[in-house]
């Protein structure tokens, strides 16, 4: 697998943890871009609808950070840490799915 598609994997799972909280939260596209510094709603439907190439992998890090703290795990059954130094997100289930 070469860098540009290993990079793109990257991204399309932080989209996917992205997604994940946001859906699972009661919270619009709006009220989380109105939370978030820099954040606005045209940003969160680019993650939405996997429109990635204009994002950074560092930028989308940032977002899943901003993220859980702005629903300071208020999403059940979901938890997410990040490794930033190694670009690692892991994701855990805590419930059945």
């Amino acid at each position: 697998m070469d860098t540009i598609e290993h990079l793109s994997d990257f991204k399309d799972e932080l989209a996917l943890v992205i997604n994940t909280k946001l859906s699972r939260s009661s919270l619009s596209l709006r009220a989380v871009a109105a939370s978030i510094d820099g954040v606005t709603p045209a940003l969160l439907s680019k993650v939405r609808n996997h429109k990635l190439d204009s994002i950074t992998s560092d930028r989308l890090i940032l977002l899943v950070g901003q993220i859980e703290l702005l629903l300071d795990g208020k999403v059940s059954g979901f938890d997410v840490t990040l490794n930033e130094a190694k670009k690692e997100v892991t994701v855990s289930f805590l419930g059945s799915v």
